[in-house]
């Protein structure tokens, strides 16, 4: 499955969040986590990351989450 993003001008674009503009991502997996709807997504270039609320660097991620 895919997911992509609208905007002006290229990849090379990004938002505020990270996310590149007029691209595409892959779909690796949807679930619930304490509450929160979550999409993990794959940028298949790998030159851009998410930086909002529950990326890979927020806090709130815990070794007992990963597990």
């Amino acid at each position: 499955m895919g997911a992509g993003t609208s905007g002006e001008g290229n990849d090379q674009v990004q938002n505020q969040c990270g996310i590149a503009k007029s691209h595409a991502y892959t779909i690796i997996t949807a679930f619930i986590m304490d509450g929160e709807k979550m999409i993990m997504m794959r940028n298949p270039w790998g030159s851009t990351g998410y930086s909002g609320p529950w990326s890979k660097s927020d806090s709130r991620w815990t070794d007992a989450l990963v597990a």
